[in-house]
């Protein structure tokens, strides 16, 4: 084993040498005189970026008009609430979409406060499509 490492550390003395050999015979090369000149006309030369500034997704008055539409909608609620039975989906008539629900799930109940919330985030739904839309629009023009 010693001489196996002997041999490689020979190996290694005689790529040592070689490349110390080879690196003074190049020499080093130098840069031209005008070298810093050139590299800064390409610094300029490079377009600038515009800085786009932060804009949210939804305006003040996106979120006024959230808020006032939530609030309202908690309002008609709380004011609806009560020992009625009719509610203001049984005036949609859902009855005829109910008979096209297949046999298996004609056992399926479903809680008028899921309907409510399933409408709400609905509705919430489309007013940010909308938003995110609309500011598509303006910030992607080509």
């Amino acid at each position: 084993m010693k001489s196996s490492t002997n041999m490689q550390q020979k190996k290694d003395q005689q790529l040592d040498n070689l490349l110390g050999k080879v690196m003074k015979e190049i020499g080093v090369d130098a840069p031209s005189p005008d070298f810093t000149l050139l590299v800064m006309r390409q610094v300029q030369d490079i377009k600038v970026s515009t800085v786009y500034t932060y804009q949210p997704a939804i305006s003040k008055k996106g979120w006024f008009f959230i808020a006032t539409m939530v609030i309202g909608l908690i309002i008609l609620v709380l004011m609806n609430a009560g020992p009625t039975k009719s509610t203001w989906f049984s005036q949609l008539h859902f009855d005829s979409l109910y008979e096209s629900i297949p046999y298996r799930f004609s056992g399926l109940k479903i809680s008028m406060i899921s309907l409510y919330a399933v409408t709400c985030m609905t509705i919430l739904f489309f007013i940010q499509l909308r938003f995110l839309v609309t500011r598509f629009d303006k910030t992607l023009v080509l």
